[in-house]
């Protein structure tokens, strides 16, 4: 009987083994050597999606944030080649065969980062087991928080959002509305000053934090419309402006905190795919035009391959982001700030970790570029497990934002928020007294 009932665990075991290894690397392989054989086409790319959509639904969640980072790469490196099928090209230099090339080497090295996720060089469950640990002890830390710290942090928050309002306010209120967006986004502190928004991000995940153990508590709710209502005014300005990008970041943590309820779950994606489908009232409902947020920052790839253009940093010189800027060595900007002061594109792209890769490396950087993924995911896994602020300010960058980012000013806001809300949150201490 005991046999008998050995060989049926392992039975179920090899079966188990045998279906992830078919779905992990035999299937991606398989992509593999049809992108290497037969090139990039748009069958290629739709039946990967498929894949991706179906493994999603049918696994459990540390696979699911696997998929789900590896579907956000694929829609930022592949949605230019499938609307350029449809017409959409906003910068003339750009030819049919420069975007297929690009794509098809960005997409080879998306597939390369699929399987490794899937390896022990990826985070595995008892990785985001122990993370969600330290976010339990977390969430019982902010509620615990004493009242004289309540009243600080919301009256730093509240400061901040005067000052957001001042600054819109003084460049005018109908100037902004009447004009395309982000055209003031120079004139907020809000929407270009790192160390601001570093700030206005840690505090507003701990006052979304605090609202929400209001709302389960049920115990005021007065403070919880004041709170609320404090919340959305700080980030109002931000929204009228036309950026979304630091507003994604603080829904983004919360969803990082929230990710084993299915409520939450549902709320904050059903809140991200409304943030994201904003362009599409500002473009006249014009669906193509509208996805330019997943097409434009390919473009920064596009142009350092036509124009072999060097940029004046490297991943060694962008150690130095983490350095306060006045004790830095040498002067250093984003890479996106940088390309746009090429005048190449008439509009901000952002950056593009492909495009960071590339000009570091040149065509081989593109192959290298999932090791150069992998090493930051390792960086965030080890950072949560030491301490869930460090997930909650991390999760936004690895689920999304790595797409519009370079590689160290990625470790730079998650690092740093993840600091300063251990700090606003921890510190000073209380002396005990004997």
């Amino acid at each position: 009987m005991d046999l008998t009932c050995n060989l049926t665990k392992h039975k179920s075991i090899y079966q188990q083994v045998s279906i992830r290894y078919f779905l992990n690397i035999f299937i991606p392989t398989i992509f593999l050597l049809i992108l290497i054989i037969y090139g990039v086409s748009f069958k290629l790319i739709l039946s990967w999606y498929i894949f991706l959509i179906v493994y999603f639904v049918m696994t459990n969640l540390t696979s699911k944030l696997k998929i789900g980072i590896v579907f956000i790469l694929t829609l930022y490196n592949t949605t230019e080649s499938i609307l350029y099928n449809f017409g959409y090209r906003p910068f003339w230099w750009a030819s049919e065969k420069l975007i297929y090339s690009a794509t098809e080497v960005s997409f080879f090295s998306i597939i390369i980062i699929f399987i490794l996720l899937f390896t022990k060089l990826g985070f595995s469950s008892k990785d985001i087991s122990m993370i969600y640990v330290r976010i339990s002890q977390l969430e019982k830390k902010i509620n615990n928080i004493s009242k004289e710290r309540k009243v600080l942090l919301y009256a730093i928050f509240s400061i901040l959002m005067m000052i957001n309002w001042i600054q819109l306010l003084k460049v005018g209120l109908g100037n902004v509305i009447h004009s395309a967006r982000r055209v003031y986004s120079a004139d907020i502190l809000i929407t270009h000053s790192f160390y601001y928004q570093l700030f206005s991000i840690s505090l507003s995940l701990i006052i979304i934090i605090c609202i929400i153990n209001l709302y389960k508590k049920k115990s005021s709710n007065l403070l919880l419309v004041l709170s609320s209502t404090l919340f959305i005014f700080f980030w109002l300005p931000s929204i009228i402006i036309g950026s979304r990008k630091e507003l994604l970041i603080v829904m983004l943590g919360i969803w990082a905190i929230k990710l084993k309820s299915r409520f939450f779950r549902f709320l904050i994606i059903t809140l991200i795919i409304i943030f994201l489908s904003m362009p599409l009232f500002f473009d006249g409902f014009n669906l193509i035009d509208s996805l330019h947020e997943f097409a434009l920052p390919q473009y920064i790839l596009f142009a350092f391959m036509e124009y072999d253009i060097k940029g004046p940093f490297n991943y060694f010189s962008g150690l130095f982001f983490m350095v306060p800027s006045l004790l830095r060595p040498i002067h250093l900007i984003d890479m996106g700030s940088w390309f746009f002061t090429l005048k190449i594109t008439n509009v901000g792209l952002g950056s593009h970790p492909f495009a960071e890769a590339y000009m570091n490396f040149g065509e081989f950087g593109l192959f290298i570029f999932p090791i150069i993924f992998i090493i930051l995911t390792k960086f965030i896994i080890f950072l949560s497990k030491v301490n869930a602020a460090f997930w909650i300010s991390g999760f936004p960058y690895l689920i999304f934002l790595i797409n519009r980012s370079d590689f160290w000013t990625c470790i730079f806001f998650v690092f740093y928020t993840g600091l300063l809300f251990i700090l606003f949150l921890e510190y000073p201490k209380k002396e005990k007294r004997n």
